[in-house]
């Protein structure tokens, strides 16, 4: 059996310490550290209107309750933080249902018209280009399906 010897450049290319391979390991181990760490205390209870789904875009549905839910406006702000306690919310009139992605780990992301997404009780996310554009979401859902 045969094995892979890298040629001199390559060896001088990359120290051990900063193999390509190792990089790329450490990264996504962090990433899945940081995941792990934002779940932290999060409320798992669900409300009847969870949905999990794999899709990204949730479509309005007529129902006279959406006036005692928040607008999806004032929730879904960049930055803020995704209420615990949150069941979905109002669009023109009409409920939005929750969207919800289930990790392996329990944890479960709330994503919100294609371009937002957060565990409840965690900053809210935003990928202007669409979910799955974004990178940093990308991220987050590895690290969620690991």
């Amino acid at each position: 059996m045969t094995h892979f010897t890298p040629s001199p450049p390559y060896a001088l290319a990359y120290p051990p310490s900063m193999h390509p391979l190792r990089t790329v390991l450490s990264l996504t181990a962090g990433a899945a550290l940081l995941l792990g760490a934002a779940g932290c205390g999060e409320d798992t209870s669900t409300g009847a209107t969870d949905e999990p789904s794999g899709s990204s875009s949730a479509s309005p549905t007529s129902d006279p309750s959406a006036d005692a839910l928040p607008s999806c406006e004032s929730v879904w702000v960049e930055g803020a933080d995704l209420p615990k306690a949150y069941d979905g919310c109002a669009a023109d009139g009409t409920t939005v249902p929750v969207e919800i992605v289930e990790c392996s780990s329990g944890q479960r992301i709330v994503t919100y018209d294609d371009h937002y997404w957060a565990l409840r009780g965690h900053r809210i996310g935003h990928a202007p280009a669409g979910l799955d554009e974004d990178k940093a979401y990308a991220r987050v859902l590895y690290s969620c399906r690991a």
